[in-house]
């Protein structure tokens, strides 16, 4: 007359699992007579084949084999587990310790990036992490603000979206610098960063003739005639000396108004002189 255990696992094993799988940990007894098979789970609740009142949270049963099954492994199953075989003749028990871990929830996006975005624009910048379990997504702003989707925003500029997108409404100079995202579910955590920089905005101006000759020009018959005409493209940039006119020994059939126009895509200016060849 005995009572035996034999267990797949080694008594008090480091048994690893990812998230959400199927767990079986069978409990397989030995004895005359038959033992009957009884486990006990970390919360302290006791389960049996015959078992019915299990806790619908642990998802948790134990068939007539003795093998206990965990339907999805969360991180609430964690702990000891204890398997009883027990009959008349006596008792014997082991145990096996379920560790249950999370998948990294790594960032989707590069690691490293450069983004540069035009002054007074609107930026959209990415951080998705895989959902192993569920992650805490935050940025950290060049100033050490950090900024959460659940947070009110204290820079009203910036908006944080429940799936880690960063936006800035409105680009400005003060939005440069670095940027840090970062995921973590309490058993890893990944970054990434963004080293964002803001392009200026090139002013948009209407064509404009900033000298030119005089109105009225009189010129010696058969001398050489230089017109000037310089356009102003924008900024401090001009366009020299492709806008002068030169006429090689002018005659009086080249007496005349001449008129220089300078245009672009924002507008046309011109100016006009009236030549006299005496």
């Amino acid at each position: 007359i005995f009572v035996t255990i034999l267990f797949l696992f080694l008594l008090f094993a480091l048994k690893p699992f990812n998230m959400n799988p199927k767990v079986d940990l069978e409990c397989k007894v030995e004895g005359d007579p038959v033992p009957r098979v009884k486990w006990v789970l970390p919360n302290s609740v006791q389960l049996m084949p015959t078992s019915t009142s299990v806790p619908s949270q642990w998802e948790v049963a134990v068939d007539d084999s003795g093998t206990l099954h965990i339907s999805r492994a969360s991180f609430t199953d964690n702990g000891i587990y204890r398997c009883t075989g027990s009959s008349a003749a006596g008792a014997d028990t082991v145990s096996v310790h379920l560790h249950v871990s999370a998948m990294p929830s790594l960032i989707q996006q590069r690691i490293d990036e450069n983004m540069t975005f035009p002054e007074g624009s609107a930026a959209y910048i990415d951080c998705t992490a895989t959902r192993a379990s569920q992650p805490v997504m935050r940025w950290i702003t060049p100033d050490g603000t950090q900024l959460t989707p659940s947070r009110l925003n204290p820079k009203e500029n910036l908006i944080v979206f429940p799936n880690g997108t960063l936006h800035i409404q409105r680009m400005d100079f003060k939005n440069s610098g670095r940027y840090v995202c970062k995921a973590s579910n309490g058993v890893a955590s990944s970054s990434r960063t963004v080293m964002l920089s803001v392009r200026r905005k090139l002013l948009s101006a209407k064509a404009t003739i900033t000298s030119s000759s005089p109105q009225r020009t009189d010129v010696i018959y058969g001398s050489k005639l230089l017109l000037n005409c310089v356009p102003r493209l924008f900024g401090n940039k001009y366009l020299h000396p492709q806008g002068s006119l030169i006429i090689q020994n002018p005659t009086q059939r080249d007496s005349g108004v001449y008129r220089c126009t300078a245009r672009n895509t924002a507008g046309v200016d011109s100016k006009t002189t009236f030549l006299n060849v005496f």
